[in-house]
């Protein structure tokens, strides 16, 4: 077992897990031999866990005296009991830390659910990526552009995540603060095991007011379109520009979806999203399309063509429905966005992101 000296010469055994970039692990309450840590529900493939024995907070300040670096505490429970908040105990170990605190995960909670400590932690890591609670859930974002600059909300489709705006963002980037969160069930955020479009609304209106929003330019792709012309229904004003890239209509699907297979292996989304969503889409609610008039934002709906798989019928009725909308298409078939990234950005620039 390798063991290196602190400062003070106090000797800290320490296990090796995995590969990569080196994690420094700590073992909790009175267990002192870290070798319970395992692999912390899968980081090991992604990081090199260096799990220190006894953590004893004065001998392990004293190794790692003068580190000033990003903390995440996992506040769980156990036996209907919070776990003690190590929070003040780890401030006096690294001054001037940044504490995200996540509570009700168990008190192991990389071994109660594996899933959601692996991408709590990976969001943490990963600079790119930021974490904001909004509407009791913890939704990922990226984020690129001045802060000053004006503000776009990219919304991904079903089983995507933001990382598929990226070549959009970064273009938009120039002149705008680009904002590309991860619904519920998909990417980094939270997978709570129920899903509906009107909580992926729920989602986006929590994310526009957490990070101060309201006025934004909301564009939405497919699902996320659904959530953002939901959202505008019900919240006239909360949307400055709305834009719903091949986004379905909601009209009832004929014929209708069949029960939906998961496919083997690792998803990047919560399969639930699948089948929880395919209800909605082949029996959605009418009252939907009554509401088209209510959407009071300028809107730009951009159709992919007789190769999309959404009815294009559809999509001109809806516009025809919303008082200031217009629809323009790009023959791309579904992805326009990432299909066709030039044309998609000529056709929002030209509706008002200059």
């Amino acid at each position: 077992m390798p063991i290196f000296s602190a400062h003070d010469t106090t000797p800290l055994a320490y296990h090796l897990v995995g590969e990569g970039e080196p994690l420094i692990c700590l073992p909790g309450g009175p267990m002192r031999a870290s070798e319970y840590l395992g692999d912390l529900g899968g980081l090991a493939a992604r990081r090199q866990l260096v799990s220190l024995d006894a953590f004893d907070p004065a001998a392990t300040a004293a190794a790692l005296r003068g580190l000033t670096v990003p903390v995440l505490v996992l506040a769980g429970e156990y036996d209907g009991h919070p776990s003690p908040d190590r929070a003040t105990e780890l401030a006096a170990l690294f001054p001037g830390a940044e504490f995200v605190v996540q509570r009700g995960a168990g008190h192991f909670p990389w071994l109660g659910d594996p899933g959601a400590f692996a991408r709590a932690v990976e969001a943490f890591l990963d600079p790119d990526v930021r974490t904001v609670q909004a509407g009791g859930v913890r939704l990922a974002y990226r984020v690129w552009g001045e802060e000053a600059a004006p503000p776009v909300v990219l919304l991904h489709g079903r089983a995507g995540s933001g990382e598929t705006w990226t070549r959009i963002a970064e273009d938009l980037a120039a002149d705008h603060r680009v904002y590309a969160p991860d619904f519920r069930g998909h990417g980094l955020s939270d997978w709570p095991g129920r899903y509906s479009f009107e909580m992926f609304r729920d989602d986006v209106h929590a994310f526009l007011e957490a990070r101060n929003l309201a006025g934004a330019t909301v564009v939405g792709h497919s699902m996320g379109g659904v959530a953002a012309y939901l959202l505008a229904q019900r919240e006239p004003g909360l949307i400055g520009r709305l834009i719903v890239e091949d986004a379905p209509p909601l009209h009832p699907l004929d014929p209708p979806r069949p029960p939906s297979v998961r496919p083997e292996g690792t998803l990047d989304f919560d399969w639930s999203v699948v089948p929880d969503t395919d209800v909605q889409l082949n029996d959605p609610d009418p009252a939907v399309r009554r509401r088209y008039p209510e959407i009071t934002a300028p809107t730009l709906v951009i159709g992919g063509g007789p190769t999309s798989h959404i009815d294009q019928g559809h999509l001109a009725q809806m516009v025809r429905a919303i008082p200031d909308a217009q629809l323009v298409t790009v023959d791309a078939g579904h992805l326009i966005h990432t299909e066709r990234p030039t044309e998609f950005l000529a056709a929002i620039r030209s509706f008002g992101l200059v």
